[in-house]
């Protein structure tokens, strides 16, 4: 488990640094309304979402620049059959949104305040975590893909976000190794308007210039999950 966990971190680095150097360019999550969830149908062994070691890494663009940064994977449980993720949700802790591309001292604070919604009279630019301080995502369906390099499955989902809840479907990796499972995505992108994070979108603020911010944001998602001891 120890070289599992070893090869789950190296990958998680270079993930980091593919968030930090690529991100434009990314995929885009096919988006819908709200599916039924399948967790309440789900079967097979259930495997708990360890946090620390779970995180969604995140990619921001305005013109002539990018932000990078993370936020953590909280609770959560994955569903698993005969290899193949039967349901499962967790949830994202928006209270823990770091900006990694901005030194201490040099902005990071004030954009991860004004991310947060904790700077005052800016609660409801972005996510106002202290209304919805957590989202979460539920997974409706799990098809596999043949031929792919960088995913062996389609994964459905209903992400939920300052209270709204929208379908999205992503590639991803999973692997289910001795008694963990492992869950890494390509990037991908997801349009924040979807959620009402409008603040300096070109759908609803003319002439912004170089204080546009672009309605995509780039995601990443590594997720490692336990099975549970029986008895």
């Amino acid at each position: 488990m120890t070289c599992r966990l070893s090869a789950f971190f190296s990958l998680l680095v270079f993930a980091v640094f593919v968030s930090a150097c690529g991100g434009s360019g990314s995929e885009v999550a096919q988006t819908e309304s709200a599916q039924p969830t399948s967790t309440d149908k789900a079967t097979g062994v259930q495997y708990v979402v360890t946090p620390g070691t779970s995180v969604v890494m995140w990619e921001g663009y305005k013109p002539g620049r990018t932000h990078t940064g993370t936020v953590d994977i909280g609770s959560g449980e994955l569903y698993v059959d005969n290899g193949q993720i039967t349901g499962g949700l967790f949830s994202i802790d928006l209270t823990t949104i770091t900006v990694t591309d901005l030194e201490a001292g040099k902005g990071k604070e004030r954009l991860e305040a004004h991310l947060k919604g904790t700077t005052p009279g800016k609660e409801n630019d972005f996510f106002n975590v202290n209304a919805f301080p957590a989202g979460s995502f539920e997974i409706t369906r799990v098809t596999r893909l043949e031929g792919d390099e960088e995913a062996n499955h389609m994964v459905y989902g209903n992400l939920k976000l300052k209270g709204i809840s929208k379908n999205i479907g992503f590639r991803a990796q999973i692997d289910t190794q001795d008694n963990l499972v492992i869950v890494t995505t390509p990037m991908f992108s997801i349009d924040r308007t979807e959620w009402e994070l409008n603040f300096r979108s070109g759908k609803f603020f003319d002439n912004l210039g170089d204080n546009l911010i672009r309605d995509d944001i780039g995601l990443i998602i590594n997720l490692v999950a336990a099975a549970q001891p029986e008895g």
